[in-house]
């Protein structure tokens, strides 16, 4: 495994229903957009462990 280090993280979630693929996304307060799931990294944390 390659080491990198990383302070932000973006995931995308995808999910077939009735036939139909849906992603999953989440309303920003701040400007009210939508837009994929992504957070910062807490000190200790690992990237995967950020959710």
């Amino acid at each position: 495994m390659i080491p990198f280090s990383t302070s932000y993280v973006a995931g995308v979630a995808l999910s077939e229903v009735d036939g139909e693929m849906k992603m999953l996304l989440m309303k920003r307060v701040k400007g009210g957009y939508w837009c994929h799931c992504a957070g910062g990294v807490e000190e200790g944390e690992l990237g995967w462990q950020a959710w």
